[in-house]
This record gives structure tokens, sequence and C-alpha cells, in this order.
């Protein structure tokens, strides 16, 4: 049959998390469809308010962020359907120090802040680079202690 990898970033990614768990809904698919997410922003709730999260099995989604991007730190302290992978690249931009969507503080800087750490080019430079480190795996709201799996 046909495999599919599905992929996204920024809205794309939560799509693709949404389309991956439509498509694992189907209870004649034999095998997972993984999603690789780049900066996917906060959808772990909706998925579990629709009950969809338990369609992604673990080790079937990937949240890859930069660890100093403002969207993805938010999504991730809300929780994300996935093992979050994060790239450390080196020291935040003093931009990002005002900018914090989970609470809500935003400055002028947060432009600069997003462009430096959120845009599609930024995460293309990022996967030429080492690996990210990835936490354990969540399956729809519960952390799995095996481990971390290898990104």
């Amino acid at each position: 049959g046909l495999q599919l990898l599905i992929t996204g970033h920024s809205l794309g990614a939560a799509l693709a998390v949404l389309v991956a768990a439509g498509l694992n809904a189907d209870p004649g698919r034999a095998t997972a469809v993984p999603v690789l997410a780049f900066a996917e922003p906060p959808v772990a709730q909706a998925l579990r308010r629709r009950t969809q999260a338990r369609n992604l099995p673990l080790g079937s989604a990937y949240v890859l962020a930069d660890a100093h991007d403002p969207v993805q730190r938010a999504a991730i302290r809300a929780g994300v359907v996935g093992t979050p992978c994060t790239w450390a690249a080196g020291d935040a931009p003093p931009s990002c120090a005002a900018c914090d969507f989970a609470t809500g503080r935003r400055s002028s800087g947060c432009v600069e802040c997003i462009l430096a750490t959120h845009t599609l080019k930024h995460y293309l430079s990022l996967i030429r680079g080492p690996r990210p480190t990835c936490e354990s795996a969540i399956d729809g709201g519960s952390t799995n202690t095996g481990g971390a799996p290898s990104c």
C-alpha cells in the first residue's frame, strides 16, 4: 500500500496533526500515518476535546521546534500531541526575552523574535544541523516513561 508521511510548519503543522489523527482513526489502517510537525501551535486541547488525540499512536508524531520560538514554547506548555523535540540553537535572540505567547506578554520585539525563530526558512536551516533533543513521548496527554525516542 501507499506509505504517507505528513508534515507541515506552523498552521500547516497543526493541520498535519489533525489530518494524521483523522487518518489514524480508520480501523482498517494497518500502520500508523506518521507526522512531523514543525513549530506546531497549540492544537492538543482541540484534539482531546474531539477525542482524536488517541488516534496518533505513540511514536508516530514528532513536534520539532526551536527552543527559543515563542509560539512553540506556548504550545509545549499547553501540551502537544506527540513527542516534543527541540533544537537549542544557541542563545535566544534578545528580542525574545519580552515575548511570551503563553502568558500574553508581548513587545514590539516579538516580531523580530518570530522572524528569527519561527519562520520556515529558519526551520529548514535547523534540519541541516544536529538532531533535536526529544522528550518522552506523549499520547493523548499521558507521558510515556519508557524513554525518549531517537529523532
